[in-house]
């Protein structure tokens, strides 16, 4: 049965009592019914496409290799190569949904960051609103390399046609395996298709590490000097005293002290710390130590140290760290050959970017009190020495800028009768954020069939049960006023 538009509000008129005594039932139902329409109209799931990547029966594969050096084709088989050749990595990309746009789309590549002669290289297309795609190939190498990967890629957007027109695009080295480049939004349909080609070279050896030393006056007697010495990727570092080679310390990384002895009083001696055992090789540090006279005062010395208890690394006078990493702060206390009495060490805190974390030790029995507010460690004997350890905690990376933060503290132990200072320091390094992936809503559950089906379905037939007398009476009456009309026309 069908009722004109001029019947039915001639009836809704006629029956205005009744819509005026039940308006508190048609109020929730208008509202009922706007909520719905608002949810299914705004709800991103039902007002634009999810973007789908590469999956058209004619798109091309994700991932084409090439050997730049040799001149070979794009290839997705196996791609063979040698040492020093620069490979090309050409990643497509197509939004195959029309009038979608993928946000924040990324192309990356994950690749071993260890040599081997088998590398695996695979792509990925991504965006904060679409399901990634990867495609992974194979290069075989004649001698174990690594993949080294140029700073800028070459983008080709827009490919309805062909064409040489392109663009460089910086990359970002995510990880030592991951490089990937964002491309920003890309639109839905066959002209905004595209790609982008990475180069990277097969090197052969992994890039070696410089050498470093240090090398440091740790006490002076009247026929003797200490040494103190620390070194780094190192190759049969040796002390030269001059032109005389009096210890080897050896390979790696290593620290220490070594007494030079059988000097002569109030004397100065250079000394060499180099990266080998002849006098041509690389010289690390050089430092000039001075023996002391007969009628010279002793006095204390101070040298302090840190290390990380995390990765449990040697003591040193400079140590990189992370935010939240728990470091242990070493203070040697030298006495001269003549007793120092009434030895204080404090040890103040820098800005609240390394904190005291406890743990005070005099060599290596706990002790009560605070390292910063200073602790009474008695008398040392001449020649002889004290330690002082305690722990400290790096702050959170929130209170850090990106980038490296050099943080230096000063130990102070002070006698009767003299006071000398050590410090230490410690270079924090915040990385820069990821950002989160952003999520798109899809409903109230999660759940498509719940909520764009269930949901619904449940909402209409609860509405209809409430009000199924209103509505029949009206259906009745909308019939009862069509064949009165029918009937004025006849």
């Amino acid at each position: 049965m069908i009722i004109s538009a001029e019947v039915f509000i001639k009836e809704v008129f006629k029956n205005k009592n009744m819509f005026y005594k039940r308006k508190s039932q048609i109020f929730i139902l208008s509202f009922l019914v706007g909520a719905v329409a608002f949810f299914f109209l705004l709800n991103p799931a039902y007002t634009s496409e999810k973007p789908v990547f590469n999956d058209h029966s004619e798109d091309r594969e994700t991932l084409k290799l090439g050997n730049e050096t040799r001149g070979t084709d794009w290839r997705t088989g196996t791609l063979y190569a040698d040492p020093g050749d620069t490979i090309a990595f050409n990643v497509y990309y197509h939004n195959t949904v029309e009038d979608s746009v993928a946000k924040n789309t990324v192309l990356g590549i994950d690749y071993p960051s260890s040599r081997r002669t088998r590398i695996d290289a695979t792509a990925e297309v991504s965006a904060d609103n679409a399901d990634s795609v990867f495609d992974t190939r194979r290069i075989s190498v004649s001698e174990s390399s690594v993949l080294e990967f140029e700073k800028e890629a070459y983008w080709y957007p827009d490919r309805w046609e062909e064409g040489d027109d392109w663009e460089k695009i910086e990359i970002d080295q995510v990880s030592s395996s991951r490089v990937e480049v964002n491309i920003g939004d890309i639109k839905g349909c066959w002209p905004y298709q595209g790609h982008v080609v990475f180069y990277a070279k097969l090197v052969e050896k992994e890039e070696e590490k410089d050498p470093w030393g240090d090398l440091e006056c740790d006490y002076e007697g009247e026929d003797f000097i200490t040494l103190f010495y620390d070194v780094e990727n190192a190759t049969n570092a040796s002390i030269f005293r001059g032109s005389t080679r009096i210890r080897t310390v050896g390979s790696g990384d290593r620290s220490g002290t070594y007494r030079d002895t059988g000097l002569s009083p109030d004397t100065s001696y250079v000394y060499y710390l180099r990266n080998g055992r002849s006098t041509s090789s690389e010289r690390l540090a050089r430092v000039v130590c001075r023996t002391d006279s007969e009628e010279k005062e002793e006095e204390l010395t101070v040298r302090k140290r840190v290390k990380s208890l995390d990765r449990d690394t040697y003591y040193t006078s400079s140590l990189n760290a992370l935010p939240g990493e728990l470091l242990s702060y070493s203070i040697r206390i030298t006495a001269g050959d003549d007793r120092v009495r009434d030895v204080e060490v404090k040890d103040t805190m820098p800005s609240d970017r390394i904190r005291y974390d406890g743990n005070l030790r005099v060599d290596g029995t706990r002790v009560s009190g605070n390292i910063e507010d200073g602790i009474d460690i008695g008398n040392i004997d001449g020649g002889e020495y004290k330690e002082v350890t305690f722990n400290a905690k790096v702050a959170p990376r929130d209170e850090f800028l990106i980038g490296t933060t050099s943080i230096t503290n000063v130990a102070r132990a002070t006698s009767r009768d003299t006071t000398d200072t050590g410090s230490a320091t410690v270079r924090v390094k915040r990385e820069r954020p990821t950002a989160p992936p952003t999520e798109v809503p899809t409903g109230i559950t999660g759940n498509g069939a719940v909520d764009y089906v269930l949901l619904p379905f449940l909402l209409i037939v609860v509405t209809l049960f409430l009000f199924r007398r209103q509505f029949g009476e009206m259906v009745k009456k909308i019939g009862e006023t069509g064949k009165e009309v029918r009937a004025d026309f006849m």
